[in-house]
């Protein structure tokens, strides 16, 4: 009966104090391995890239029900939507996909038109992880093009000082180009075709 009674005490003070399950991670667990899975991750697929951000590791605000976080899903990047030197305005070219977004994409930086330039900002940047890690996969044809990544902001705005990463990916041949970034709790794609030369 003494027995019982210790084990049955024992018990009770377990149920006092809070447990944590064993399988939940905290956020920086799930951002270390999410890190480790895109360094070699290639979805073929718009769809496939989608259910890798809805399954990317979120703060834990953005997974509250009513919570305002965008959705994870691939912008479609226009052709008019894409910012050249001798473009003159008249349309917003601004990016949004999930956790990042930039005020535009440009191309003209070299003659071929291989060598993109993108600002990129991130919902959460006090949660960028290891850094920025970019995917650039192409969905019409084989012929993927090598990753970039920052481990850090590389750059800050002129007014407000908030850091960013100023990207210059590289689109080796014309063609339907899926872009996918990550950094630490952050995850967007974005779609376009690489403009030939104008």
């Amino acid at each position: 009966m003494l027995r019982s009674m210790s084990l049955l005490l024992c018990l009770a003070a377990i149920g006092l104090v809070p447990q944590r399950p064993s399988a939940a991670l905290d956020l920086a667990a799930q951002i270390k391995a999410a890190e480790a899975r895109v360094t070699d991750a290639r979805p073929r697929t718009i769809a496939a890239a989608e259910a890798e951000g809805a399954s990317y590791p979120r703060v834990e605000a953005d997974t509250r029900p009513g919570s305002s976080a965008p959705a994870r899903t691939c912008m479609l990047i226009k052709s008019d939507h894409i910012v050249f030197p001798a473009s003159t305005g008249g349309f917003d070219p601004s990016l949004l996909s999930g956790d990042f977004s930039a005020v535009s994409i440009s191309f003209g930086w070299d003659k071929t038109y291989e060598l993109a330039k993108v600002p990129f900002e991130v919902r959460h940047p006090d949660v960028i992880g290891a850094g920025l890690w970019l995917r650039l996969i192409r969905l019409d044809a084989p012929g993927d093009a090598p990753p970039l990544s920052l481990p850090g902001f590389n750059a800050r705005t002129m007014n407000s000082g908030l850091g960013f990463f100023a990207t210059f990916p590289k689109f080796p041949t014309p063609g339907r180009w899926m872009m996918i970034a990550s950094a630490g709790a952050n995850w967007g794609c974005f779609v376009l075709d690489r403009p030939l030369l104008r």
